[in-house]
């Protein structure tokens, strides 16, 4: 009985400190809104929500639970469009769906298809033992530097254009 009982008290302290944890990414990272319609624009979009739910996962992995527990305690905490298709994975793995089956499907949509490399260097690092939570920490990384790199691009043409009215 003590055994389950500190069991328990282990999975809700790691609950709430994922908890803690996301509201505090949320609250060091703010929302992106692009108020402009386009394909740069939701593509940057894509690429801060992406970042944070590479973050957010990471940080779920390294409390130790599990990939599913990870994904199901991080849900509530993800961009509307992920959020939807993170809780229909889930669902789909408590009916006996392997999760990773389930994900590379979720991974072939439209609305979630950015995360297609996480999920596949999710695949590879659980084949070979790898960590997974260094594997998404590493691809919030490289997100959150593409998301730069498209700033960057978007502001200099943005300058040139911005010139010729200056010269005229």
């Amino acid at each position: 009985y003590q055994s389950k009982k500190m069991k328990l008290s282990k999975r809700i302290s790691v609950h709430l400190g994922v908890k803690e944890a996301a509201n505090s990414i949320k609250k060091l990272t703010p929302r992106i809104n692009f108020k402009q319609s386009g394909k740069k624009t939701e593509k940057l979009s894509d690429l801060a929500a992406s970042a944070e739910f590479g973050d957010l996962l990471a940080v779920a992995l390294i409390s130790g639970q599990n990939p599913r527990a990870s994904l199901e305690s991080i849900s509530g905490y993800l961009d509307e469009k992920f959020k939807i298709e993170i809780r229909n994975v889930i669902r789909e793995n408590a009916f006996g769906k392997p999760l990773m089956h389930s994900l590379r499907e979720m991974s072939e949509k439209p609305q979630t298809v950015i995360l297609k490399p996480l999920i596949r260097q999710m695949e590879n690092a659980m084949e070979r033992g790898t960590p997974l939570a260094e594997v998404s920490r590493i691809f919030a990384e490289d997100q959150r530097v593409k998301f730069r790199n498209q700033l960057m691009k978007e502001a200099a043409s943005k300058e040139i254009a911005m010139l010729i009215p200056v010269v005229f």
